[in-house]
């Protein structure tokens, strides 16, 4: 199983079955109870997070902000080395490569609705099996109907 993360004040999660290749769940929780969820989960054999970067055009809205990404990858950070887990920290912007149409293909659109950090964890999710799995990935696009991803339609 893949375990990925948005952290922040509102943490979005998502979780793949990598034998299935298919995403198996989602949803998203306040930074409280965060500690809590992790405990619901198995060993994970990858944890993927998105990076906390502070950039100096943002750094001015950051005062006197308590800074809850970071706590939040704090708390996941202490999970990860008590199951011996790995982390791949993966910068923000590589959530924008993954479509709609990719979430729909692989079924995560509707379970995603209405949950933006779910959904953009679970586009880091789909960011890494595209660089990890590329074959098995376009395999799910064309399956699906959509060439998103593939030669016909350019890149996902």
């Amino acid at each position: 199983m893949l375990l990925a993360f948005d952290p922040g004040k509102t943490t979005g999660f998502a979780w793949f079955d990598e034998d299935r290749f298919k995403v198996s769940g989602a949803g998203q929780v306040v930074m409280d109870v965060v500690p809590k969820l992790l405990k619901t989960f198995p060993r994970p054999k990858t944890i993927l997070l998105e990076a906390f970067r502070v950039y100096p055009w943002k750094s001015a809205g950051l005062v006197w902000d308590n800074l809850p990404a970071p706590q939040v990858i704090g708390m996941i950070r202490s999970w990860a080395d008590e199951c011996n887990v790995p982390i791949i920290e993966l910068p923000a912007s590589v959530r924008k490569t993954i479509t709609n149409d990719v979430l729909k293909a692989f079924k995560a659109w509707d379970m995603t609705a209405g949950m933006p950090h779910a959904r953009d964890a679970t586009r880091h999710l789909l960011w890494y099996c595209r660089k990890e799995f590329p074959e098995r990935f376009i395999e799910v696009l064309k399956e699906r109907g959509s060439g998103v991803g593939t030669r016909e339609r350019h890149s996902a």
